[in-house]
């Protein structure tokens, strides 16, 4: 995210200079709408105020943890269930847990290997691609305890990714210019967009699809970013 607050989210990169590797991705990682449907329903989006009232830094008192997987055995959890999905030749253990695999980050373009345990899981996390502060301020903070672990643990807002670029991006808007749990304003710009500019058209275009998918608002310069990007991804 930008550091400077009066900058805007800055369209793609259309420049001759070196971008990361970008083959492999993870098929989860491609929105599932085009840009051009991701660009007409981000025109309709409507916008309100974030209500960040009541947010708990705590992930798990609003939006539950991972719930079990029922299909790994029952006994493995939603994080497994991304590593399997995410993850290049995953290998499982005999509770259906992962235990390793090999893995392309969408947000870095990194090759990466994983391997489970106490020092080396969190090198690979799994994202909530709109994060769950963002979307309880944009309309989850009045729906039901079940709504929002619902929301959670949807396959569809989740994506595995490199632990340090999971970490950067926090909760995907550049809160007060400084990331963060500090609050929106409407002055304070811009969405957070991975440093894989391979990926940053795909990424927009789900981040359009999930808030749509939950009917969820955005802020009113929020839209207008979102509409700006996907016009310059929509002529590439």
């Amino acid at each position: 995210p930008s550091a400077n607050p009066t900058t805007q989210t800055p369209p793609p990169d259309t420049t001759t200079q070196p971008t990361p590797n970008t083959s492999g991705l993870p098929a989860a990682a491609a929105s599932p709408i085009s840009i051009a449907d991701a660009l007409t329903t981000a025109q309709a989006m409507p916008t309100a105020k974030p209500h960040t009232t009541g947010y708990k830094a705590n992930r798990d008192t609003l939006f539950g943890g991972w719930a079990n997987s029922p299909q790994l055995c029952g006994t493995a959890t939603m994080r497994d269930q991304i590593l399997k999905r995410d993850l290049t030749n995953p290998v499982l253990n005999s509770q259906c847990q992962v235990t390793s695999g090999t893995f392309t980050d969408p947000y870095t373009g990194q090759h990466m290997t994983f391997k489970r345990g106490k020092d080396t899981s969190s090198l690979i996390q799994i994202d909530h691609v709109v994060a769950v502060y963002d979307a309880y301020a944009s309309g989850l903070w009045n729906r039901s305890q079940q709504e929002r672990e619902t929301y959670a643990n949807d396959p569809d807002v989740l994506l595995a990714s490199q632990g340090k670029a999971n970490m950067v991006k926090s909760e995907g808007i550049n809160l007060n210019g400084k990331g963060g749990r500090n609050g929106w304003t409407q002055s304070t710009p811009s969405i957070w967009l991975p440093d894989n500019r391979g990926y940053q058209c795909d990424y927009m275009a789900k981040r359009v699809h999930i808030k749509h998918k939950y009917n969820l608002t955005m802020s009113a310069w929020e839209k207008d970013e979102t509409i700006a990007f996907l016009t310059q991804c929509a002529t590439q």
